[in-house]
């Protein structure tokens, strides 16, 4: 069974070593990394749930891109 690494970044200068540690363990021991970076977001209390959820959509795909434009460099 291979074996998950959980790589957590907040997408911080310090957060690229603990990186690149895991993509070097990942490539010797065939580990599938798991990226993880905690978005928060705030409803205010006069938007609808629907204009939430549209803002929740483009927040998160917005982080993701940015996760991996940041893994990636």
């Amino acid at each position: 069974m291979a074996q998950k690494i959980l790589v957590t970044t907040d997408l911080s200068v310090n957060s690229k070593a603990g990186i690149k540690f895991a993509i070097q363990l990942a490539s010797k021991n065939g580990s599938t990394l798991v990226f993880y970076h905690l978005v928060e977001l705030l409803k205010p209390t006069r938007w609808s749930e629907g204009r939430y959820q549209d803002y929740v959509g483009q927040e998160l795909a917005m982080a993701q891109t940015k996760l991996l434009k940041f893994v990636d460099n």
